[in-house]
């Protein structure tokens, strides 16, 4: 039997790091619709199907658009949430406003942008609050 290789643990956190540092550069530029499932993966997250059929496909390229209005509709909606003081306390509000921002960008250049939002002025987002 063939002797499995013994992994320390600052090796895999190396390995972890590496991962994540490029993930998160993919989501810091274009958001988190723009990950792969691979991507999630590599976080050890599982929020995005990792089924066969969306290999390599990015998040947003499995969505319609009703789900990628919702997505949007749920991160405004939180924005907007005056009752949530923790919102800018725990830094939520700065995410949730670069989340909006990437997206609608995003979107808006592959002309995939839901025709609710084709107006959205992303220079809002930055009041929400």
């Amino acid at each position: 039997m063939e002797q499995i290789p013994v992994v320390s643990p600052e090796e895999k956190d190396a390995f972890f790091e590496a991962s994540m540092a490029q993930v998160h550069a993919k989501w810091n530029k274009y958001g988190p619709l723009f990950l792969t499932p691979e991507d999630h993966k590599s976080m050890g997250s599982t929020r995005f199907d990792l089924s066969e059929e969306n290999e390599g496909k990015k998040e947003y390229e499995t969505m319609s658009e009703t789900e990628l209005e919702n997505w949007i509709n749920e991160r405004v909606a939180t924005l907007e949430n005056k009752t949530d003081s923790k919102l800018e306390e725990s830094g939520l509000g700065k995410i949730v406003r670069h989340e909006i921002l990437t997206t609608v960008t995003l979107l808006k250049e592959v002309d995939r942008l839901p025709a609710k939002y084709i107006d959205f002025d992303v220079s809002k987002i930055t009041t929400l609050k």
